[in-house]
């Protein structure tokens, strides 16, 4: 029953991304825009990802703000957590719903991108351009543009998620979710430009998995340990939620 009704608040948000997907089918069919005369399709790959990864973070700060946390401020929580079952329950199936979905949606956007490299390249059935030598329909590299947005949007969804829940309110947790996200941006900005020898020292809030251009294009050193890293980061957020969960009063 919770479930069903996970699935009822954050479905307004999911439909909404469906349709903007729908919207960029159409527009990859009609306008071919992908231009790779000097650059990897590799890099083409991952900017597309994070621009839709980061439109889609507009939709994970709006199911952050619906967790539990924000009913417990309502005081329409009390029915729900007084049961007996372990408050954890609420909290993780709330996250796996609207990280499963969000999840969705961005995959559906790469397969879109790659859609319309297939009908730029080769038409409907035969060659119509020269394609560049790329790897981008290479499992793994999909995978790896795939996995650098999906964790900002997890990252985004998780903090809004676990600000919702000190703060019992949607919009203050969307209010410090989206200042704490700007202030970083601020900060790494600041850092390039004031102290640019420790910039390496402060993470970007977008992974880049690549370095190079064209046919050089490679991946980087310690990839696979950025990304355990990013995702310690984001799990840390609903464990820190679940902490406070457990011990409120409602």
């Amino acid at each position: 029953m919770y479930l069903w009704k996970c699935w009822r608040d954050v479905r307004g948000f999911f439909f909404v991304g469906i349709a903007y997907l729908v919207i960029l089918l159409v527009l990859a069919i009609r306008h071919h825009s992908v231009d790779a005369n000097n650059i990897s399709l590799l890099w083409v790959l991952w900017g597309f990802t994070i621009v839709h990864a980061a439109l889609l973070c507009v939709l994970a700060w709006g199911m952050g703000s619906l967790g539990v946390g924000g009913e417990i401020g309502k005081g329409v929580g009390a029915y729900l957590l007084t049961r007996p079952r372990q408050r954890k329950l609420f909290l993780w199936q709330e996250w796996l719903i609207s990280m499963a979905l969000l999840s969705t949606l961005l995959i559906l956007a790469v397969c879109i991108f790659l859609a319309e490299i297939r009908l730029h390249y080769f038409g409907f059935g035969y060659q119509t351009t020269a394609m560049p030598a790329s790897d981008v329909f290479h499992l793994k590299y999909i995978m790896l543009a795939g996995i650098c947005g999906l964790l900002l949007v997890a990252l985004v969804y998780s903090m809004t998620y676990f600000f919702t829940m000190i703060t019992r309110s949607s919009s203050r947790g969307l209010i410090f979710a989206i200042g704490t996200i700007t202030a970083y941006l601020f900060m790494k900005m600041e850092i390039n430009e004031y102290a640019p020898h420790l910039s390496s020292h402060i993470p970007d809030l977008v992974l880049v998995p690549f370095i190079g251009h064209a046919s050089a294009t490679t991946l980087h050193e310690g990839l696979f340990v950025s990304i355990l890293l990013r995702l310690t980061v984001i799990l840390l957020f609903p464990l820190a939620a679940q902490f406070v969960l457990e011990r409120a009063e409602v």
